[in-house]
């Protein structure tokens, strides 16, 4: 499992040695997992592959939180079961037309997206059907405009947990070592991962943006430059569309971040952008040294289980 701080930067959050990946192997590790949260900081949003045993685990186990699938899975596996059914530059294209749709901001554009992917399925009747029969059933765990309804603050594929397995596993020389000399170089991962972390979010306080807009001035030093540079896009946006499209809610909700819509808003009622209008995610001031601070650096990892991919 990993994590992410408000710079970005990914790190390794929990591990599990599993004798057996099934649903019981699943259920024990969600139920040492979930014995780390303090009942108000249980993750509202989990995003995993589609594999049905640890699916039903989270369900048992985590039965209030949102639970998406990882767009880069079900891409790999659209890939695998439709290459058959097209010569390879006409399987890219499909694949666009397939991004595009589980990118669709609205039910209106989803639908539109979703016409377009039916007729390049004319000819390849097979395609359609295992997406029709196999994805579509999920799309509010897939598409932008249900899944980004919920906090997964950037995270919607699980692939950072691949380069994450191989940072960890660049630590344990052979697969036969022993359990102790296993956890003591994962503790050595660990510790370099955290003093990378204090690193970059100690130099994101001092070393600022030159190029920001009046509205985010106060923002520097306090929110991460990543949120900021995001920001920053909307509010030129705004600057530049002024007539907006409707506001389909997936970046303020999905991601914690003021967007257009919204900045629009905020400068109009209160006349600036300030840190509460962030997801504390993005936030980096904490001390480790006093007590409330302590919780806010515990709260920024946690919150990133949010959209993290169960890991072992």
């Amino acid at each position: 499992m990993v994590g992410q701080t408000a710079t970005g930067h990914t790190f390794s959050l929990a591990f599990w040695y599993m004798e057996q990946e099934n649903y019981n192997g699943y259920i024990w590790a969600l139920q040492e997992l979930k014995m780390l949260f303090q009942p108000p900081r249980i993750p509202k949003v989990i995003i995993t592959d589609c594999e049905p045993a640890l699916n039903m685990a989270i369900e048992l186990v985590f039965p209030s939180s949102i639970h998406n699938y990882c767009t880069w899975h079900i891409s790999k596996s659209l890939i695998q079961n439709c290459c058959k059914y097209f010569q390879e530059d006409y399987l890219k294209d499909y694949l666009t037309s397939w991004n595009l749709l589980v990118s669709s901001k609205s039910t209106e554009e989803y639908k539109n997206n979703l016409e377009k992917i039916k007729e390049k399925s004319k000819e390849y009747s097979g395609s359609w059907a295992y997406i029709s029969n196999n994805l579509l059933p999920f799309k509010k765990k897939l598409v932008t405009a249900w899944a980004s309804q919920h906090p997964h603050l950037g995270k919607q594929a699980s692939s950072h947990v691949e380069s994450a397995h191989s940072y960890m596993k660049s630590f344990i020389n052979k697969s036969n070592r022993e359990l102790s000399t296993v956890f003591q170089n994962f503790k050595t991962a660990i510790d370099i991962q955290l003093k990378h972390i204090h690193h970059t979010m100690g130099k994101e306080r001092v070393c600022k943006l030159t190029d920001v807009s009046p509205p985010f001035k106060k923002l520097l030093g306090t929110i991460s430059i990543k949120a900021i540079k995001i920001i920053e896009d909307q509010f030129q946006k705004l600057k530049h569309q002024p007539n907006l499209q409707p506001c389909s809610k997936t970046l303020t909700n999905g991601m914690g971040i003021p967007c257009s819509h919204e900045i629009e808003k905020l400068l109009n009622t209160k006349g600036y952008i300030g840190s509460e209008d962030f997801h504390p995610q993005w936030n980096l001031i904490y001390n480790p040294l006093e007590v409330g601070a302590i919780l806010f650096l515990i709260f920024v990892i946690v919150v990133i289980l949010k959209s993290c991919s169960m890991g072992h």
